[in-house]
């Protein structure tokens, strides 16, 4: 899925603490969207575009977790709500802001979540809050709280800000709407953490043959180191 191949129309900002973390209560929740930066736009569609290119696995709805937790599905309706109607960036994005804090626990660092919208395509990332890229609080011209996203000139092509974890999703079609996605993890090597893949995103992987290869070589491997006892053998 190509993100780059798409102009981001919005971003929207939310900062998203440690679970538990003394002081807080929740995530700190932008009321607008972030103020029009095509620099931060341009910077946030190359670094999606990037981590999906490296890392994207393809994954899709999972409707029998959904069906056994109505919170799992929060993530997929407050997306499909977007792709169909712009103006549900703010509510949408909070949903997903809040939804993200319920799901990680005290051993997922803090960080910032960025939604983007560049129609057909909307993209969840969750990155670090350091030097590099930084959201700053402040009210726009109606008095409501937005993020704006600073970017530092020095630190901006060195690619230090980690994407901890994102998502792309998309409609199939103009006539189908079903939901084409990507995930990604670069704080999980080999893999997307379970509480980020099945009940953040209310998905599954999809067993496409480079990851069915990957996933049947693991098992192989961990049977025969298992299983048999001679090093010659396990050798051959």
């Amino acid at each position: 899925m190509k993100f780059n191949t798409f102009s981001i129309d919005d971003i929207i900002v939310h900062k998203v603490p440690v679970k538990n973390a003394p002081g807080t209560t929740g995530p700190l929740l932008s009321e607008a969207a972030s103020p029009h930066d095509d620099n931060v736009f341009y910077f946030f569609r190359q670094r999606m575009s990037g981590v999906m290119a490296n890392r994207g696995l393809p994954v899709e709805p999972d409707p029998a977790r959904a069906a056994s937790n109505a919170k799992v599905g929060v993530v997929l309706e407050a997306v499909a709500g977007l792709v169909s109607d712009p103006a549900e960036l703010v509510p949408a994005s909070q949903a997903i802001a809040q939804r993200l804090y319920e799901t990680q626990d005290g051993r997922n660092p803090a960080g910032i979540l960025v939604v983007a919208r560049a129609q057909p395509c909307v993209g969840i990332l969750k990155l670090e809050h350091e030097k590099g890229v930084q959201a700053e609080q402040s009210r726009d011209a109606d008095g409501q709280i937005v993020f704006r996203v600073i970017l530092h000139d020095d630190l901006l092509l060195t690619e230090k800000t980690a994407v901890f974890k994102s998502a792309v999703f998309r409609r199939r079609s103009d006539a189908d709407a079903t939901m084409v996605a990507e995930a990604s993890d670069l704080q999980n090597q080999r893999d997307l953490a379970g509480f980020f893949l099945a009940e953040f995103l209310g998905c599954r992987l999809v067993d496409d043959p480079p990851e069915a290869t990957r996933k049947y070589f693991d098992a192989a491997e961990t049977f025969v180191n298992a299983a048999v006892s001679d090093p010659e053998k396990r050798a051959r």
